[in-house]
């Protein structure tokens, strides 16, 4: 049965459903400076996509996306990513606020883009990397986040054990990000690692690059997306 973010994108819906404003300041960041997290980012995309935990969603784009903490706030891969194609540096966004009662972020993209806006889940992203940690005291704080839409039902969570929260919303929206919250409130990081949102998917936090990708392997014979090689 589709989610209802599958039936919403099927009818020609919008991915992004909060305000993106472009910042001067944030457009001119340093890509040297966040190189490191840019390749390792466009490598998990690479295995997200490999594993078929980013399956093609109905608009023809991959379901999955990848962000870092880096210095401006945090970076983030570009909303409708294709498949079959692996990250450039013009694929990532960086976001330097969110504003959860406005509902919108200021974020600035790679000099050699045109036309890259954050995914549409950067608001999990920064929930997850900015907010939680703040709001909820963690002493450990995650830098990297995975996301894919491959594992996202109640069953199996259960088999998997992986807390789950039991609201379906549609994705990018202030209720998307409260249910997660609320799981991230209830089962905190580090002793958890990954989560469900149901009806969207995983989303697995980490201290670094390998350790997020660790944790996507421990499932990799439990999604069932199809797998398409990035070239």
């Amino acid at each position: 049965m589709p989610s209802t973010e599958e039936i919403s994108l099927a009818a020609g819906e919008a991915r992004i459903k909060f305000e993106c404003r472009r910042s001067p300041k944030l457009d001119s960041f340093d890509e040297e400076t966040v190189s490191t997290q840019i390749s390792g980012l466009s490598a998990a995309l690479v295995v997200l996509e490999e594993l078929g935990a980013a399956p093609i969603a109905p608009d023809g784009k991959l379901a999955g996306n990848a962000g870092a903490v880096c210095p401006q706030g945090i970076i983030v891969s570009r909303s409708g990513k294709p498949p079959g194609v692996v990250p450039a540096a013009s694929d990532f966004c960086v976001v330097g606020s969110f504003d959860s009662e406005k509902w919108s972020c200021e974020y600035g993209r790679s000099s050699a883009s045109d036309c890259a806006q954050p995914t549409s889940d950067a608001p999990l992203h920064w929930a997850s990397l900015v907010r939680a940690p703040k709001e909820f005291g963690w002493e450990r704080k995650p830098q990297y986040l995975l996301h894919g839409h491959a594992l996202e039902t109640e069953y199996e969570a259960q088999q998997l054990k992986i807390p789950i929260s039991t609201q379906e919303t549609l994705f990018s929206t202030k209720e998307d990000t409260d249910a997660l919250m609320q799981l991230l409130q209830e089962f905190p990081y580090p002793a958890n690692k990954i989560w469900i949102r149901k009806g969207h998917g995983f989303v697995i936090l980490g201290s670094s690059i390998d350790d997020v990708t660790a944790t996507l392997g421990c499932y990799k014979t439990h999604f069932s997306g199809c797998a398409h090689p990035a070239k």
